[in-house]
């Protein structure tokens, strides 16, 4: 059941991602992102810890989204974006008004985002301007090398199958 578990959360949040971003409702789309990078860092904490955590979501970023991604940004800057859009629907947390984490801007076209991130914030010292494209590609990507890496190394196998067993998946609700 875990891997059968485990490879339906992935299809499933691959799917519902690819398709969140070519809708013209971002604002969901986004909230999805989020709520799926939280999922999947999750199944990498200790078995023996029930929680999840800041540090647990930004060490997933950090091995698998942000390698050769492109991406300008760092784990403590995407934390801070999932705060502001889960807690309060912005692009605004706590930690980028207190000078923690810049803020990303995301834009949909490749090319405004230097002419952009020029403009507004040369040295991005408070903004990070994203090109929408490439960030979810980037999370859609980490997914693919966490999933192989699950494949290959036993030993993350084991903490993610055991915290798969805890997930809502069609087959607990077909169960219920």
């Amino acid at each position: 059941m875990s891997e059968s578990a485990y490879c339906s959360v992935v299809a499933e949040l691959t799917l519902a991602v690819g398709e969140a971003f070519q809708r013209p409702r971002l604002l969901p789309a986004f909230l999805l992102l989020y709520v799926s990078i939280d999922v999947i860092s999750s199944l990498t904490r200790p078995i023996a810890q029930s929680d999840t955590s800041g540090d647990i979501f930004k060490k997933w970023v950090d091995d698998y989204m942000l390698p050769s991604a492109g991406l300008l940004c760092r784990s403590e800057d995407i934390w801070a974006a999932r705060c502001g859009f889960l807690h309060t629907l912005s692009v605004e947390s706590k930690l980028s008004r207190g000078g923690h984490a810049r803020e990303l801007q995301y834009v949909d076209q490749k090319e405004s985002a230097a002419t952009i991130q020029k403009r507004l914030d040369p040295s991005a010292q408070k903004y990070v301007i994203i090109y929408l494209k490439d960030y979810v590609a980037a999370f859609l990507s980490a997914l693919d090398k966490f999933s192989k890496q699950v494949e290959s190394d036993l030993t993350l196998q084991a903490v993610v199958y055991h915290h798969v067993e805890k997930l809502v998946v069609q087959e607990t609700i077909k169960n219920a």
